[in-house]
């Protein structure tokens, strides 16, 4: 009932009101989910992460036994000198002139070989891609591209075996042509890594993608660095065939893994004769369709994917060609163990690995720098730790290097970063593409040269790889100066709509990994 005050007035009955409002502010609680369903619940967000886990880890694992075997091979087969002293050059038991003198005929024997493979291995891939790509999208079959590297990398691994057991009766061209030629017909990396971001793309919304593609830049150095650390000291525990084993043992695993739970979302069937497919695969069209970014978009778009292309060349380039000699340098230049190799290889991926994050977090996140410094950022440290290592007259000061390269790996990202946002978003897939056959199809080129130049300089200046790749990586440090420009021209500009010229101010954020 209500009451009244002593002005007469009826006052309204606030205890039950107060009794409601005590009922509507009790909030209720959720009861805590659970660790087992979190866990599940995080599980069920990665589908393909983990086949490509086993397969990177498999590959950077084997790398070290397979340069070594090469080595050895090389010792053995192709110079034909006994085993005691192919132990002594390739255990560095012994450091006289004529083990100097052995041990360059090696480095000079793999790097020829080398030289012919390269073209196998990189250009195979880089003229699939189109075609492949093509058929992909257009019946949606996603699996088939993830699952053929892996199959032709099992087989690379189990003709190893066989390799190393005829050690003497098998030469080093057809150990090198075993490890190489599967992985060049079924697509290696690039045709295995297209399988995923496709896959990522058809099963994942926008956002999730974001998140998607960022865990997978995370996981992927972090493999690299465990993998490195581990992978000497692996090969003088257990020796060729237990690296092998193990490396085909993860790489059968991915394999079934990717059968077992990988699932195409749209799976359309080509119709038509045999010949009908294979005319439709291999159709030119698919070819204009990759290169036709560069030619029929508008002509400030047309020079800035330009620019980007030949920036990528000339920063993935020095890259592949002072990669392609590493251990033949770290060898014989520096005398360095299997051990001492993979704690270097860790190292070096490490601090990149550190720079990037803190390049893509406080400098781009926080400082809002534009992607193109970023760019001017990395070929600087590129270039710098060139010079350190082909300068560097002693194995500690070699080691210093990847200091020097801290940012060094921001120059691709910055690349793709600034793709993304030069080209419409229906045309990112395209670029992307494009951008994987240009590296293929350069490294071809890249790697004979470098290996050529290794050869003619290993006894006067060994370092000359490192000179050649810090000159050749300065043409995308300016590449980056001008991008840098031309954005702070559009700055500039006076642009009607205000929310177009805040966007131009602002969209720096690197968002390609």
């Amino acid at each position: 009932m209500n009451e009244n005050n002593e002005n007469g007035l009826e006052l309204p009955n606030t205890e039950k009101n107060s009794d409601t409002a005590n009922v509507k502010s009790e909030v209720k609680e959720e009861p805590p989910v659970p660790w087992p369903e979190r866990i599940k619940k995080l599980a069920s967000w990665f589908t393909v992460e983990p086949c490509l886990i086993l397969y990177f880890l498999a590959q950077i694992i084997s790398n070290i036994a397979i340069e070594q075997l090469n080595q050895e091979k090389a010792c053995r087969t192709y110079l034909h000198y006994n085993e005691t002293i192919c132990t002594d050059i390739i255990k560095n038991l012994k450091n006289d002139n004529r083990t100097h003198e052995l041990r360059t005929e090696i480095s000079l024997a793999v790097t020829n070989v080398n030289t012919y493979l390269v073209l196998l291995q990189k250009c195979t891939p880089g003229i699939l891609l189109p075609f492949i790509g093509a058929w992909s999208d257009r019946t949606g079959n996603r699996k088939v591209l993830i699952m053929m590297p892996l199959i032709g990398e099992s087989i690379s691994y189990s003709g190893l075996f066989f390799t190393t057991y005829y050690f003497v009766e098998w030469p080093l061209w057809l150990t090198a042509l075993i490890e190489s030629l599967p992985t060049a017909l079924s697509g290696g990396f690039s045709i295995l890594l297209l399988g995923v971001f496709s896959y990522i793309a058809d099963v994942t919304t926008a956002e999730a993608r974001t998140f998607r593609m960022g865990i997978l830049s995370i996981i992927l150095p972090l493999c690299s660095i465990f993998g490195q650390s581990i992978s000497g000291t692996l090969l003088n525990a257990v020796g060729y065939y237990g690296v092998f084993t193990i490396a085909l043992a993860l790489n059968s695993l991915s394999l079934i893994y990717t059968y077992i739970k990988i699932y195409d979302i749209r799976n359309e069937a080509m119709e038509g004769t045999f010949i009908a497919k294979l005319i439709s695969f291999f159709n030119p069209y698919n070819i204009w369709d990759t290169i036709s970014l560069v030619i029929v978009i508008p002509l400030q778009q047309r020079i800035r994917v330009i620019l980007l292309l030949c920036a990528f060349v000339f920063i993935t380039g020095p890259i592949e060609g002072t990669g392609g000699n590493a251990y033949q340098y770290y060898t014989h230049r520096y005398l360095m163990s299997t051990v001492e190799i993979s704690m270097f290889r860790t190292y070096s991926t490490l601090v990149p690995t550190v720079g990037t994050i803190v390049a893509i977090t406080v400098f781009s996140k926080y400082l809002k720098m534009h992607d193109s410094l970023l760019g001017i950022i990395g070929t600087g440290c590129k270039i710098v730790s060139y010079v350190v290592y082909g300068l560097a007259p002693t194995k500690q000061w070699f080691f210093a290097g990847p200091a020097f390269e801290i940012f060094g790996n921001v120059g691709v990202t910055a690349v793709k970063s600034i793709g993304t946002k030069v080209v419409d978003p229906d045309k990112v897939g395209t670029l992307i593409s494009l951008l994987e056959i240009t590296d293929a199809l350069q490294a071809s080129a890249v790697i004979p040269l470098f290996n050529e130049i290794f050869v003619n300089t290993i006894n006067t200046l060994p370092g000359a790889i490192y000179f050649l790749a810090s000159i050749l990586t300065l043409p995308a440090f300016i590449i980056f100066g001008i991008l840098y420009f031309l954005q702070k021209k559009q700055e500039r500009d006076v642009v009607e709509n205000p929310a177009e010229k805040e966007k131009h101010a602002y969209d720096n954020d690197v968002t390609a990994l």
